[in-house]
């Protein structure tokens, strides 16, 4: 049975039991101004990920915040891609935590659908058969006539090549097979087509790496020995005890790297008009930086860095990526990004600011796109800054999640 939730989703008493203690986070109720309004809060749930029980019967997924769910089975397979790659991209950050060796599969599987299956082609020598003669093994092992002043040798023994399969082919069927038949309700990939092995690897798994140790040993190919590194990755990670998870309960780090990519591909313009973001699919115009600045004359290691900052000619850019549900009061953060960049100067002794024209952005998950004025300054309060306006920008964030995997995407 299938369980799909929102990253921020309320979790009830009857959902409870699926989830750990470090799934969840106690929430409150609060204004405008971010003020408590009752002191009896709701479990609410803080990663994105798949869960799949023990026994195979429930999977339960915990889609990102925003996430328009069509096609359960398409959508669950497009969230693993992008845990897949943020955790192997992210090796040792342990944002990403599975106890499967989800990374390991791919790469395995993509060997087999790049090379196929290892075999090792045995030669066997065979009497009467035809082709080409081991006359080195038939003078050893064939009867010797005289006929007509000839030696004659009988039988004739011919060389024979079969290809068998050995022991790297056994562990690329089992690690394939195995996780499809595990995961065939979120990864929807063909199996080997071979006979399943009927060795269980992971009974014995310290025989099994021994083994691909032995032949880690004796291997030289750059490509063999990546392959044999993935398989022991693979069979020395996994427990096939308990539940089968992988989350990422710090999802906002991965839609900040999505974001960066994405405006990076698509990013055209802003849109004095109608205060927004002009896009253009696989523009590549432009190329935001998480740029430091350092403002305190006093102390040089304070510093700040807006997500996404870009500057052109007489122009900058700052954009900060929001992996928020909704805004309750106002992002002061960006306001004191633009208190310090909007007169900003590129060198100290420079008379006029380095930009006539500042355009500020945050850029949130929606599940469409939109967008509208977050914050405008009343000139009551900053006259010489009255024209700061901030946007608040929606992107779909499955398209957003589709460029980010390389994948086809639409710009609405």
């Amino acid at each position: 049975m299938r369980h799909f939730f929102h990253d921020g989703d309320t979790v009830t008493l009857s959902d409870d039991y699926l989830f750990s203690q470090e799934d969840w986070i106690i929430d409150y109720d609060r204004n405008e101004n971010n003020e408590i309004l009752n002191s009896s809060g709701s479990k609410v749930l803080k990663f994105v990920g798949i869960i799949i029980n023990q026994d195979n019967q429930d999977v339960v997924i915990s889609f990102p915040k925003k996430y328009r769910v069509t096609d359960i089975e398409k959508d669950t397979e497009l969230i693993l891609q992008v845990l897949i790659k943020d955790y192997s991209e992210n090796i040792g950050e342990k944002q990403v935590e599975s106890n499967y060796p989800f990374a390991s599969f791919f790469y395995v599987y993509d060997f087999f659908k790049d090379y196929g299956l290892i075999y090792t082609n045995k030669v066997f020598n065979k009497a009467n058969v035809g082709g080409k003669i081991n006359w080195d093994y038939t003078i050893k092992n064939s009867m010797k006539f005289i006929s007509n002043g000839s030696l004659i040798h009988i039988p004739l023994y011919f060389k024979k090549k079969h290809p068998f399969s050995d022991f790297l082919t056994e562990c690329i069927i089992y690690c394939i097979d195995y996780t499809l038949d595990k995961f065939q309700m979120i990864i929807k990939l063909e199996k080997t087509g071979h006979k399943f092995p009927e060795y269980n690897f992971f009974q014995d798994k310290k025989y099994v790496l021994d083994r691909l140790y032995s032949i880690r040993n004796n291997t030289f190919s750059d490509l063999m020995l990546n392959l044999i590194d993935e398989l022991i990755k693979f069979f020395s990670t996994f427990d096939a005890q308990g539940n089968i998870y992988i989350k990422n309960h710090y999802f906002s780090s991965v839609w900040e790297k999505m974001v960066e990519k994405y405006l990076t591909v698509n990013f055209e313009s802003y849109n004095v008009a109608s205060n927004s973001l002009e896009f253009k699919k696989n523009i590549h115009k432009v190329e935001f930086k998480k740029e430091v600045f350092r403002p305190n004359e006093r102390n040089e290691n304070n510093s700040f860095s807006p997500d996404h900052y870009y500057f052109s000619n007489n122009k900058q850019y700052i954009f900060d990526a929001k992996y928020y549900n909704n805004f309750k009061g106002i992002d002061y953060k960006q306001i004191s990004y633009l208190a310090f960049l909007y007169n900003y100067r590129h060198h100290e002794g420079q008379i006029s600011p380095s930009f006539e024209k500042t355009y500020s952005a945050l850029i949130l998950p929606g599940e469409k796109r939109n967008h509208k004025v977050h914050f405008k300054m009343k000139p009551k309060y900053n006259k010489e800054m009255k024209n700061i306006i901030i946007v608040e920008e929606y992107l779909d964030i499955k398209e957003v999640i589709k460029c980010y995997l390389n994948k086809d995407f639409s710009i609405q």
